[in-house]
């Protein structure tokens, strides 16, 4: 049975009385009068009976108390008390301490999130060079990178670049590719992270922030923050790109450029036409040679056409013979070699495929074939000269 203790909160006799009857019980724990009984006797409507003695009294558990300051847990009524005695026991607190935990906790939250932004400061936030990128010492994987992050992660003001995870556009064609392209960036200094990022986006596992999530932090580029650094990068970019005043060296670099991105697009097409038959995938060196094998023959829209039928002739095998999903989808890449190495010996035109809605064209790409190279159809072009230098 539960102990009580009551206090009584009013001086009039007639009420207290009522209080301390209504929660009167016997030594077996059950209630010693009825609340109709207490109506009658005290001249007060039944329905108003719990009310008027929640309103002048306060019944408190003495079992059950707050494992912070002690205080019984409040019970509001004789339902409330039977209830009560009936559940499994747990450490409980009271609405104050609770309060008073919670301001703890916000106030710890605050000092550490203080803390940690002093250190983000201190590790991200100096830099011994910031000298701005300058476009012409770019490759250009690094320059066309650049722009196409811009384009997809740069805010409104153009102050700094969004997480990879806050992008709502395909950087690249792949989550590969996007990883890779960020960590060259990276490396090559041509991106900073920005100590401003998500307290989250690094690892405290010492303490400091040393190491940090390539998808979860936001970048910078170097520069005083006065000359607004991206923007000004952003335009020259789109400059270079417009009047064709490429620098000298870009020109070596065109054809690995457009072969590591068509590589992509391609490895994109294939993970669509795989999943359209419900075929696992797994991407491994095997398939990358059989593409970029591919790729040196065929444009990426042929390419594609290899892909598909690869694809579509897997999935007829595994309904026809009855084998593992896994063994069917083995059977793509050789598919995709033998129907090139046929194509090439019989001097076949293969049609190239167009973009299927669901691979859309990434801002890398754009950037490449649109923007750079100004090709109308960039799936059925093999990799083109670099336009001659107009400036």
């Amino acid at each position: 049975m539960i102990d009580l203790e009551l206090e009584l909160r009013t001086s009039e006799e007639h009420v207290s009385t009522l209080c301390e009857l209504y929660w009167a019980r016997n030594v077996e724990g059950a209630f010693v009068h009825l609340v109709k009984d207490l109506a009658d006797r005290f001249g007060v409507p039944a329905h108003r009976v719990p009310a008027l003695v929640s309103e002048h009294s306060v019944a408190r558990s003495a079992t059950d108390r707050c494992t912070r300051c002690g205080e019984g847990r409040v019970l509001r009524s004789r339902s409330d008390l039977t209830s009560h005695a009936s559940q499994r026991r747990y450490e409980w607190r009271c609405s104050r301490c609770q309060s008073e935990q919670r301001e703890e906790s916000d106030r710890a939250a605050r000092e550490l999130e203080a803390n940690r932004r002093s250190l983000l400061q201190e590790v991200w936030g100096e830099y011994p060079e910031r000298t701005p990128v300058a476009v012409e010492e770019l490759s250009l994987t690094e320059a066309c990178a650049l722009l196409a992050l811009v384009r997809v992660g740069g805010t409104e003001d153009l102050a700094h670049l969004r997480p990879r995870d806050a992008w709502t556009e395909r950087f690249t064609p792949t989550p590969d590719f996007d990883l890779a392209l960020l960590n060259e960036l990276f490396a090559a200094r041509c991106l900073d992270v920005n100590p401003a990022s998500s307290i989250e986006a690094f690892a405290w596992d010492t303490g400091r922030p040393e190491r940090f999530y390539l998808s979860q932090v936001s970048w910078l580029v170097p520069g005083a923050e006065h000359t607004r650094p991206l923007a000004a990068l952003a335009r020259q970019l789109e400059e270079v790109f417009r009047t064709g005043s490429w620098p000298q060296h870009w020109r070596g670099e065109l054809d690995t450029l457009w072969r590591r991105v068509a590589l992509h697009e391609c490895l994109a097409y294939i993970e669509t036409c795989m999943a359209d038959h419900h075929l696992p995938l797994r991407i491994g060196d095997k398939t990358r040679l059989a593409i970029e094998e591919t790729l040196e023959r065929f444009s990426i829209g042929q390419t594609y056409n290899f892909i598909w039928r690869a694809a579509k002739d897997a999935a007829a095998y595994y309904m026809r013979s009855g084998i593992p999903k896994q063994q069917a989808a083995n059977s793509v890449v050789g598919a995709i070699q033998r129907g090139a190495e046929r194509a090439i010996a019989s001097n076949w035109d293969v049609k190239s495929f167009g973009r299927d809605w669901r691979a859309p064209e990434s801002t890398m790409s754009a950037v490449l074939f649109r923007s750079a190279l100004q090709l109308a159809d960039p799936l059925a072009e093999r990799p083109p000269a670099l336009p001659s230098p107009t400036g």
